[in-house]
């Protein structure tokens, strides 16, 4: 019996002892005004060191939650998370901005002391890049040296006036390797400004292209995972090309570090153009069903307003409108002469087998008029041509002379833009002979017209202004949230 009983109060005390060490209490808070057992220093001193494992246990998540939030994030829809800035950018580089981003040689120079793989070269050193130096999953060209530029040399290319800031990372690939360069953001925006609009545009106009560039890069972060990239230097992102940066565009990065538009708390997904015809459309100048966006169908000008029918739009767009910022751009009006034969071939080359075409028709605009939906009639039947883009690259002026307003005859291969109406002229027989294109605009007509924000900053708006008249429901945000 008596065994038992010193086997309850061994139960006891551990009880209490569980209790007590499980509570996350200081000593303070536990001592009493009396003098302490041995036994209740021993339980305090457990209660102590509870307490102090805690608080390094929080203190260590204080530390790793803070570290997270210095991190670049990448959001799962393709943009950077609203609340967190990244800090750098990864491009890959191409030919010539061309898209074609593969290498079989190069010649790597700096102007500074530098690093490669684990060598380290002088200014006067030159390396010959080939795919055998990677060894590795990548080879890393670096400086510690404060304003390192690296300079260019590839496939029979004279790159030296191509300079390019931060680190170069090359990775293997099927047919010879790849070049990615990871900079910062902000050294990358001071390069695409000036890449994306002539740096003698006005300081306020420079700025508003600063946010647009910027807002685009970080809403892309990770678009081009494959490549271990965000962006590559094309227009099929951003312009950059290496060259020098200008301090008039630098001046206006500096004056809006870290200011990106959000739309519905996430970077907008923004688009930015030459210039407009007066008008400018939302997002269903692409997909009619992606209404949902911060693009704005606006006036581009003042005291006129959007064309209200198919009749009016073919009015504005065949005469000149005095109220609108760019009336006195070259290409804010154009107009091309396309035979019916080129227009056969055209047709033959998308659909060969339904004959001769006997008409066209816009079916269908954006909200800001531009074509999204070319009809094209032909003997034995008649198809459709869908989206801005591929409407003016079906209707390729390529070998006809278009002309702008000022004159100045060009033969691109595609439309000036999509926004244009389509006049029948005829033969002496009155058999149809081609159309005549009347239109405006050069580019997408989506979003900031640069030549838009030119004119607009040359009347004294400042960038925010500039802004909100092409985007809409947007936060001018520093970033942070």
């Amino acid at each position: 019996m008596e065994y038992i009983k010193k086997i309850k109060i061994l139960l006891v005390l551990l009880l209490i002892g569980v209790i007590i060490y499980a509570a996350p209490l200081s000593v303070e808070t536990l001592a009493p005004a009396r003098p302490l057992m041995p036994w209740q220093q021993f339980f305090l001193a457990c209660a102590a060191r509870l307490g102090q494992r805690d608080s390094k246990k929080a203190e260590g998540v204080e530390k790793v939650e803070a570290a997270v939030a210095e991190l670049p994030a990448v959001g799962t829809d393709g943009g950077a998370d609203d609340t967190v800035m990244p800090r750098s950018i990864r491009v890959v580089l191409s030919h010539n901005q061309d898209g074609n981003c593969m290498f079989g040689q190069m010649r790597i120079s700096c102007n500074k002391s530098w690093q490669a793989g684990d060598h380290k070269y002088g200014s006067d050193d030159t390396l010959v890049m080939e795919t055998e130096l990677i060894t590795e999953d990548y080879f890393q060209v670096s400086s510690d040296e404060e304003d390192a530029e690296f300079f260019l040399d590839y496939d029979g290319l004279q790159r030296q006036s191509t300079r390019y800031r931060g680190s170069l990372f090359f990775y293997p690939a099927a047919d010879g390797f790849y070049v990615v360069n990871e900079l910062p953001l902000e050294t990358y925006v001071a390069y695409t400004v000036p890449g994306e609009m002539p740096a003698s545009y006005p300081p306020e106009a420079l700025k508003a292209q600063a946010v647009c560039s910027r807002t685009y890069a970080v809403k892309n972060m990770g678009g081009m995972e494959d490549y271990h990239a965000d962006v590559d230097d094309s227009v099929s992102w951003q312009v950059y090309n290496g060259q020098d940066t200008d301090k008039r565009a630098t001046d206006a990065v500096k004056a809006t570090a870290d200011e990106i538009l959000l739309w519905k708390g996430k970077p907008a997904d923004i688009y930015f153009f030459s210039t407009s015809c007066g008008l400018t459309s939302r997002k269903d100048i692409w997909n009619p069903r992606d209404e949902d966006n911060c693009l704005k169908a606006a006036y581009v000008g003042i005291g006129g307003e959007m064309p209200e029918s198919e009749d009016a739009f073919a009015a504005y767009i065949q005469t000149d409108d005095e109220n609108a910022w760019e009336h006195d751009m070259p290409w804010f009006r154009w107009r091309v002469t396309m035979p019916l034969s080129r227009i056969q071939e055209l047709s033959e080359q998308k659909k060969c087998d339904l004959g001769p075409v006997l008409s066209l028709a816009v079916t269908s605009r954006s909200t800001g008029w531009a074509a999204t939906e070319l009809t094209v009639t032909c003997e034995k039947g008649s198809y459709t041509v869908d989206s801005e883009y591929a409407i003016r690259s079906f209707l390729s002026p390529e070998g006809c002379k278009t002309k702008n307003q000022e004159g100045k005859v060009s033969s691109p291969k595609i439309l000036p833009s999509g926004y244009f109406v389509l006049k029948p002229y005829y033969d002496d027989g009155k058999e149809l002979a081609g159309y005549r294109i009347r239109g405006g605009g050069l580019g997408h007509g989506a979003g900031l017209s640069q030549n838009g924000a030119k004119a607009m900053a040359e009347q004294g708006m400042g960038y925010r202004q500039i802004l909100e008249l092409f985007y809409q429901d947007v936060v001018l945000t520093n970033g942070e949230g």
